[in-house]
């Protein structure tokens, strides 16, 4: 995970991010997405 976030902020901020800066964002990712769901969608993909 690490290295995506390395690689967005690049994208974003045009710079690499502190290793205080990437264990910020690695602690919220969770806020931002919906578990339910995508635990739903990875739970149908198993019958296929």
């Amino acid at each position: 995970m690490f290295e995506d976030i390395q690689n967005v902020a690049e994208e974003q901020l045009g710079r690499e991010l502190t290793e205080k800066e990437v264990n910020c964002i690695e602690d919220r990712l969770g806020d931002y997405i919906d578990w339910y769901n995508s635990i739903c969608f990875s739970l149908n993909d198993l019958d296929k």
